[in-house]
Formats: C-alpha cells, sequence, structure tokens
C-alpha cells in the first residue's frame, strides 16, 4: 500500500471517531456529573510486614476499598495457603491455582461462592498468579489491626505472611 493511500486511511479513521465521539459526548456533557449518596470519611490502607522466603513466590496487596492479595508463583514445589482455620485453601504451582470450594475462608473470599454447594477443589487459575479478596484483610474494630496468612510448602514447613490494616480518615 502506498504511503499516500495509508495516510489518507488513517485521517479518514480518525475523523470518523472523532465525530461519534462528538455524538456521544454532546448528550453526557449536558447532563453532569451523576449525584450520589454519602462518600466514605475513610479508606483501608493495608500493608504488608513479613513476607515468607519462598523462591520464586511473589506477594503484593491489591489496594482497592476493600484489599486483597495478588500471589504470583514460579517455583518447584505446591504450596498451600491456608484459611483462617488452618484448613487448605489454595493450592498454588507455577502451572496453576486450586480453590477449595469446601473452605470456609475462600467461600467468603468469593462471593459468588457463598450461596453454591461446596464441590472439592477447582482450578482458579491456569498461571502461577492469583488475586483474591482475603476476609481477614477487614478491619473490624475502625484501628489498626495486624493480619497473618500462613503457607505451607509440600514438605509440611510453614511460613507466615503477615500485615497491617488501618482505615484513615479522608483529607
Amino acid at each position: 500500500m502506498s504511503e499516500a493511500i495509508h495516510q489518507s486511511r488513517i485521517r479518514w479513521f480518525c475523523t470518523v471517531a472523532a465525530a461519534g465521539l462528538a455524538l456521544c459526548a454532546g448528550p453526557a456533557l449536558g447532563h453532569g456529573a451523576p449525584e450520589t449518596g454519602k462518600t466514605p470519611d475513610s479508606r483501608m490502607s493495608a500493608a504488608i510486614t513479613a513476607a515468607p522466603v519462598i523462591a520464586g513466590l511473589d506477594v503484593m496487596i491489591l489496594d482497592a476499598p476493600r484489599p486483597g492479595l495478588l500471589l504470583s508463583y514460579r517455583g518447584e514445589q505446591v504450596l498451600t495457603v491456608l484459611g483462617k482455620d488452618q484448613e487448605p485453601m489454595l493450592r498454588i504451582t507455577e502451572r496453576g491455582v486450586s480453590a477449595n470450594q469446601d473452605s470456609p475462608t475462600y467461600r467468603l473470599s468469593d462471593e459468588r461462592q457463598i450461596q453454591a454447594q461446596p464441590s472439592g477443589w477447582t482450578t482458579v487459575s491456569e498461571s502461577g498468579t492469583y488475586g483474591w479478596m482475603d476476609p481477614r484483610l477487614a478491619v473490624r474494630s475502625g484501628h489498626r489491626e495486624e493480619w497473618t496468612i500462613e503457607i505451607m510448602d509440600e514438605d509440611g514447613g510453614l511460613f507466615e505472611l503477615k500485615g497491617s490494616l488501618e482505615s484513615k480518615l479522608m483529607p
């Protein structure tokens, strides 16, 4: 394709896109911002204070109104994330993540699971990365709180992932 034809097609596409945006933007701009109810007076702040030293494991906080965790694993062993009652909750390998639908902690972490019938292990990721909203990352008292999540390797070794939560007033 010649350069002139290519430039002509780009200009045509940009013109059509701009016209479409102008048609859509007019009505939206005429209404202003939607009305909202009461805005929150605080926000949740979560932090990891101690991460387990496991080769290939990376952990980070998912910063959201309700904080979560993201685990990424590129190791050779099978790791098991334990739930709040020490039950197996997640099994993580570098090839995938499975969730124990019978785990009360997993059921609380995924609203779709609360009403579902438990049915053993199910694949939730086909990679070694998975994020979830763990119920242990919730401030209940309005003050700074600590949380701990245990991770077990296939030899039965226990490692602790620790963190803190704090509800902070909005400026």
